[in-house]
């Protein structure tokens, strides 16, 4: 299947044919349509979208919403808020609201196939105090004087619990230590060019890896990719031990941009990326990350 996700695109193998699911961002329908443009199905919802769906192997389909009252939608690209599962007849069997200062969903969403659990993208805050707390410069904090931080949560639908979590805010590093000899941290203080802003890091997709059982996340801000375990316990992930590779919730894995954790001796490879993904088994390149850069 070829499912276009918010300009995005992705290839699964699920249908003999080519289709392409997409959700046009200013309509609060979602279509699937084979490539010569006939139209096989739609499903029509309550809600303008957010920036992922997905055709899930179980029929139903998985989209992410965009609620008006959400707290934090100052900025362009903060739509979210709802995460729903729809059947093929577009009754909703799922709906889980992610809309508070204490976290909102944006972006994006991944149904995980080993428990049927969702990972979702989302934010937090940090006031002014709270960053020059944790080592950031006062020069470097917005105007807003707040910094909206990102997170991922695991959500259980059955009990639209959350049941595992991991934030980026427990994996800085110490306050007038060199990034350079932290590279499993992330620089309070590293901030892109032009992206000065409440929208820190701008985390823009999520994918899990069942054999590795590792979670990926694609950082824009940073024009990186960056891959955390997820064995560990959600105590375990604000650490730095534990889990099956004993780092906690450390970064075990970066790729884009050296900068970001002080190696400016390092070239570049990523800018403003989307959409990383590992390859599937049986397909050329198979265990190898694809994602795509947009320069």
């Amino acid at each position: 299947m070829l499912a276009a996700l918010a300009g995005c695109a992705q290839v699964s193998p699920s249908y003999p044919n080519p289709v392409v699911l997409f959700s046009p961002i200013a309509s609060t329908s979602v279509y699937l349509m084979g490539l010569d443009g006939q139209l096989l199905h739609e499903w029509k919802t309550a809600d303008p979208p957010g920036y992922s769906v997905y055709l899930l192997p179980t029929g139903n389909l998985l989209r992410a919403n965009s609620v008006a009252d959400r707290p934090l939608s100052a900025l362009l690209g903060s739509n979210g808020g709802r995460v729903e599962m729809l059947d093929w007849d577009g009754k909703v069997v799922w709906q889980f609201d992610y809309a508070t200062a204490a976290g909102q969903q944006h972006h994006d969403v991944y149904w995980m196939p080993t428990n049927g659990h969702v990972l979702m993208v989302a934010w937090e805050t940090r006031s002014a105090a709270e960053a020059q707390a944790a080592g950031r410069l006062a020069e470097t904090i917005p105007p807003d004087g707040e910094l909206w931080v990102d997170k991922i949560v695991e959500v259980d639908p059955n009990t639209s619990q959350i049941v595992w979590e991991w934030r980026l805010w427990d994996h800085l590093i110490p306050p007038g230590s060199a990034p350079s000899e932290h590279p499993g941290l992330i620089d309070p203080n590293y901030v892109s060019p032009g992206t000065v802003g409440v929208d820190w890091t701008h985390a823009n997709a999520v994918v899990y890896n069942p054999a590795l059982d590792q979670v990926m996340l694609s950082v824009r801000n940073f024009s990186e990719i960056w891959v955390i375990d997820h064995s560990t316990t959600t105590a375990e992930a604000a650490g730095h031990t534990g889990g099956r590779l004993g780092h906690g919730g450390d970064i075990i894995y970066r790729w884009g941009n050296p900068r970001a954790y002080g190696r400016t001796d390092l070239p570049q490879q990523l800018y403003g990326q989307h959409n990383p993904g590992w390859i599937a088994s049986g397909l050329s390149g198979a265990g190898h990350i694809l994602v795509f850069n947009n320069g």
